[in-house]
């Protein structure tokens, strides 16, 4: 086995900065994700050859990017930082696994599983990357190997809220409803922000049809992704006229809000899709596919769309990107 190089000296100042940087960039929300963008371009302007730095900012930039609907592509700068990263350092697992983000944004599953196998070959520790796996893997059905690596992901790092959310969400994936309840609620118990385990909340609880659950959680879910008019325009309805009802209002009032935005689709097209509102649902999804818009890389394992499972139309766009329509139990 070839010895490992001798570590780099790192400019305190630009450490400091780069350990800012992986605070906020791990809680996964915009405002935070913006705050460590800005570190990790500090730490790069004390140091610009500190490889983590860069790997650090292209992860950011992806982040960022994925809801985003810009003309101009924004995974190109991800990708230059990435790339930077790795001629810094061939051996950095966490270049590797921006490079799969990447390959992923773009619907390259088997270049993305590629950077992620020589990821974990290069640290078989890093929660991330397993994490990342993890999202490779739950799309595309494989979900033995989809569990196997969340829960080494959990087990590696128990107190990440994302990394526990998507553990919950694998566990509703499988239709282990109880299981997922605990630790979607363990994820917000460790961050009480986290957006997703918001939504991963909803999807159990609609698919439960309980209430007042699936109403609660449905509006923090629309809170915490900045849609603020709206959650209090649903709870309002949903006092006045109940859950189904208030839902059917708020997804009319979302699709003829955003029509047309893909910044909007993940929410809009899981809430079209929950009320019943299928053809809708099935038109965001459509001008996604057609615009190859890079955020649909979960679409056969998201729950809110669970009710268009089955529909012809929702296999083909499925199809399109290079993934299979259901699970194998559907």
């Amino acid at each position: 086995m070839r010895a490992a190089p001798p570590p780099r000296p790192v400019d305190p100042a630009a450490f400091d900065a780069f350990l800012q940087a992986r605070y906020w960039a791990t809680r996964e929300r915009e405002p935070d994700l913006r705050r460590a963008r800005g570190y990790f371009q500090r730490a790069i302007g004390i140091d610009p050859a500190y490889a983590p730095a860069w790997s650090g900012l292209a992860s950011t930039l992806i982040q960022l990017a994925l809801p985003r609907a810009d003309s101009d592509d924004p995974i190109a700068h991800a990708e230059a930082a990435a790339q930077r990263a790795a001629e810094l350092d061939p051996e950095s697992s966490e270049a590797l696994v921006a490079l799969a983000d990447i390959a992923a944004s773009r619907w390259q599953w088997a270049a993305a599983e590629r950077y992620l196998e020589r990821a974990l070959e290069l640290d078989p520790c890093g929660a991330r990357a397993w994490r990342r796996y993890w999202l490779l893997l739950a799309p595309q059905q494989r979900l033995d190997e989809a569990r196997a690596a969340i829960e080494r992901a959990r087990r590696l790092d128990p107190l990440s809220a994302p990394i526990v959310a998507s553990a919950g969400m694998q566990a509703l994936i499988e239709g282990r409803h109880d299981e997922a309840e605990e630790r979607l609620h363990t994820a917000l118990e460790l961050d009480p922000g986290y957006h997703l385990a918001h939504g991963f909340l909803w999807a159990l609880y609609a698919q439960l049809e309980r209430d007042p659950e699936r109403g609660r959680e449905l509006g923090a879910y629309l809170a915490a992704f900045g849609y603020a008019q709206e959650a209090r325009a649903f709870e309002l309805e949903l006092v006045a006229r109940g859950y189904e009802q208030a839902l059917a209002a708020l997804a009319r009032r979302l699709d003829e809000r955003h029509a047309g935005d893909l910044s909007h689709l993940s929410v809009v097209a899981g809430i079209l899709a929950e009320a019943g509102e299928r053809e809708r649902a099935l038109a965001w999804l459509r001008l996604g596919v057609e615009r190859q818009f890079w955020s649909l890389a979960f679409l056969p394992a998201a729950q809110d769309l669970r009710r268009l499972h089955g529909d012809p139309e929702f296999a083909r766009l499925v199809a399109r990107l290079g993934l299979p329509a259901s699970s194998p139990d559907d």
